[in-house]
């Protein structure tokens, strides 16, 4: 899953970031031409155009800010569900997952390693159990 996520974010955040920054470029180059066009309806003129410009130029560096600020927040959110998920995965499925991960260790040396995981999973549990007392 932190895999997943992280590629994810690598792929997805690059060209939303590109689109934001070419947006800002390309922005006062276009809005000459929104605004000739905003002068075409009927009661634009007494619009003021300079106000109006100075307005979309903080607004969209605004949305771009807010959108980096809260995607910090919104990892932080994700990070905190993925917790708990993953808790509820291992205690459901962690036999499994224990003898995947032994899986990966060469043959000789997974008794050692099992026999150390499972006295420090003994310790474990009475350090836990002297820490709730």
């Amino acid at each position: 899953m932190v895999v997943l996520l992280t590629v994810f974010g690598f792929l997805a955040l690059p060209p939303v970031i590109d689109d934001l920054q070419g947006f800002g470029r390309e922005m006062p180059g276009r809005l000459p031409d929104m605004l000739q066009k905003l002068k075409s309806v009927p009661f634009a003129q007494h619009l003021n155009t300079n106000d109006i410009v100075t307005r979309i130029q903080d607004f969209a560096g605004g949305a771009a800010t807010t959108a980096l600020l809260s995607l910090k927040d919104w990892a932080g959110k994700l990070f905190d569900y993925m917790g708990i998920v993953l808790t509820i995965y291992f205690i459901l499925e962690g036999d499994g997952v224990y003898r995947w991960f032994l899986s990966l260790v060469p043959q000789g040396q997974r008794g050692r390693l099992d026999e150390t995981l499972q006295r420090a999973k003994v310790r474990m549990g009475k350090w836990l159990l002297g820490r709730a007392a």
